[in-house]
């Protein structure tokens, strides 16, 4: 079976990269990718299907396919798949699925309706939803008012500004002015029934 590398997610490691191990990573990564462009070697990753995503068991494998992707010189790469049960439980921990990649649906359905998301999925919608509430606090701050973690009330922030309040009691004014209106007109109704 062969999967486009953009395809499939890397496992979580516990620690980040320094810089010098990052630097050598992108070392390695040029001489192998040589390598292999110049042997014509396909390259070939195990992966594990868990919750509908692949894992690639070794994360230097894919960095090294996804950077020929990039580069135009690997569209798939041919995977060897190992049953889940397979892996060890402290591996099939660290298989959690993260942004890098766009979620696979089942076979058979298409990318328009409805899908069931996952957990992260989820996770992240939070995410967007708690960045709205940054929108309040720079309003907040706009206004001259200090800003606060939870803007729960307009009290707390000094929404007027100069020359807003007397537009605003125009737009009352206007508003008050039309509601007279449909109650005369409320009212001449009701005189036209007792007429009939």
């Amino acid at each position: 079976m062969f999967l486009p590398p953009s395809n499939i997610h890397y496992i979580q490691t516990a620690g980040k990269n320094n810089l010098m191990d990052q630097a050598m990573n992108q070392e390695i990564l040029e001489i192998h990718s040589k390598k292999i462009l110049e042997n014509g070697d396909f390259p070939k990753i195990q992966v594990v299907e868990k919750g509908g995503h692949w894992f690639a068991l070794n994360n230097s494998q894919l960095e090294l396919c996804r950077k020929l992707e990039k580069e135009g010189k690997c569209s798939k790469v041919k995977i060897d798949i190992l049953p889940l049960n397979q892996i060890p439980i402290d591996i099939a921990k660290m298989m959690i699925v993260t942004d890098d990649i766009e979620p696979q649906y089942e076979k058979g359905s298409s990318n328009k309706g409805y899908h069931k998301l996952d957990q992260a999925d989820g996770d992240t919608l939070q995410v967007k939803s708690d960045s709205t509430s940054a929108t309040s606090e720079e309003e907040c701050e706009t206004y001259g008012t200090s800003s606060h973690s939870d803007v729960e009330t307009d009290s707390e922030c000094d929404w007027s500004v100069d020359g807003l309040d007397d537009e605003i009691s125009d737009a009352e004014s206007e508003a008050s002015d039309s509601d007279t209106d449909t109650d005369e007109e409320r009212s001449s109704g009701d005189e036209r029934e007792s007429l009939l």
